[in-house]
């Protein structure tokens, strides 16, 4: 079994995942006007769901960062540890988030004053709390990184337990409470009828990345080896009927109540989405595996940083112009690729290194 911190597959998945939310916020409102407009269809379903690669991301969060201590490379059973590790993931996220939060406070337009603002309670992750920075007026998509931060925090807490109390009763114990959480916060009036700052709280949310941690305790028990590969198309037809089902909550206006087990179903998708590919057989483990995605995935953190600061830019206007969109990409790609040699990994010797991942 491989219990490398980064497999292919990982990669990958990170990979459609950036790929999903640049999608998102580069392409998806002007396909939506465009077939509006040409009448393709009544509704526009599965074209504005390109935000779900945040729960995809928050799921292989789990995953990551559970994997070596599941699978016997590293221990959480003493204070020292908890400091080490601490320490690893605040080098891991902290360097890029600050820069990258400075930088987007002096770019951005919007918000004269307020920018200030946004930014101390950005870094500090307290915007999270607020109704009207929960997406930060510097930069919208940090609202996720900050909820990253927290489960890092948690994470040693969340091992602990599953060792006193054993993780299947901790995993059910926190299906509850972010279940719980999710029906405080569906009816909350928020700008954005996918995520507010209730329903997409710590505690709301929290139950993807413990699925990445269930994921990470069954295959390092080799529990995925004869996974059958057709698993992985189920998974992907549970994803597409979650994203049908938030579409009929935006475009029908099926009460929002409804909307609390939506997570649980896209986890389930991409929980066999993972699953298959971990096991590194049949045509979608093939298909994740490729480079391009692996290093979309590698690079993930840093697309994640930039990629909506050159959108909010106007960078991404028009994106059935091949001209417009080869400079977005151009700047984008060549921002992240800076960012994640000399920001994410300063020590690492070479380019080469990095891009063979």
């Amino acid at each position: 079994m491989n219990v490398d911190n980064r497999l292919d597959v990982i990669d990958g998945l990170r990979g459609l995942a950036i790929f999903a939310v640049i999608y998102q916020h580069a392409y998806a409102a002007a396909l939506i006007k465009l077939t509006r407009e040409h009448g393709v269809m009544p509704q526009p379903y599965l074209m504005g769901n390109g935000w779900m690669g945040v729960s995809l991301f928050f799921i292989l969060s789990g995953f990551v960062l559970s994997l070596p201590y599941f699978a016997g490379k590293r221990s959480m059973v003493s204070g020292d540890d908890v400091t080490n590790f601490y320490i690893r993931r605040a080098n891991r996220l902290m360097p890029l988030f600050l820069i990258a939060a400075a930088l987007c406070c002096v770019v951005v337009s919007r918000g004269g004053d307020l920018k200030i603002k946004s930014l101390l309670l950005t870094i500090s992750t307290l915007s999270m709390f607020t109704r009207s920075e929960f997406f930060p007026t510097i930069n919208g998509p940090f609202w996720s990184v900050g909820l990253e931060i927290w489960f890092s925090l948690l994470f040693p807490l969340i091992l602990f337990s599953a060792l006193r109390f054993g993780l299947y009763r901790i995993a059910i114990a926190v299906f509850c409470l972010s279940i719980i959480a999710r029906f405080a916060g569906a009816n909350f009036a928020f700008m954005n009828v996918h995520v507010n700052p209730v329903k997409d709280s710590v505690i709301a949310r929290i139950d993807d990345f413990v699925v990445g941690v269930l994921l990470a305790s069954l295959y390092a028990k080799g529990r995925f080896n004869r996974m059958p590969s057709w698993c992985g198309m189920t998974g992907v037809a549970v994803v597409l009927l979650a994203c049908y089902l938030w579409d009929r909550r935006l475009y029908h206006g099926i009460s929002a109540i409804n909307t609390v087990y939506f997570n649980n179903l896209s986890q389930v998708g991409f929980a066999l989405i993972i699953a298959v590919c971990l096991n590194g057989s049949g045509a979608l483990a093939s298909v994740i595996r490729l480079w391009p995605l692996r290093i979309l995935g590698a690079m993930c953190y840093s697309l994640y940083c930039w990629h909506a600061l050159l959108v909010s830019g106007g960078m991404a206007q028009n994106p059935f112009s091949v001209l417009e969109m080869a400079k977005y990409w151009f700047l984008l790609l060549g921002l992240s690729f800076l960012s994640y040699r000399y920001i994410e990994f300063p020590r690492t010797s070479s380019w080469r290194e990095l891009l063979r991942l």
